[in-house]
């Protein structure tokens, strides 16, 4: 991700980050 490599990481993104580690389907659920 974008805002990860340039050392920031935004509510949204982190959410993500977070959810798609946790649910492997996160991207279709």
């Amino acid at each position: 991700r974008v805002h990860s490599a340039l050392g920031y990481v935004s509510p949204f993104e982190f959410e993500a980050m977070y959810y798609d580690k946790i649910n492997p389907l996160g991207q279709v659920a």
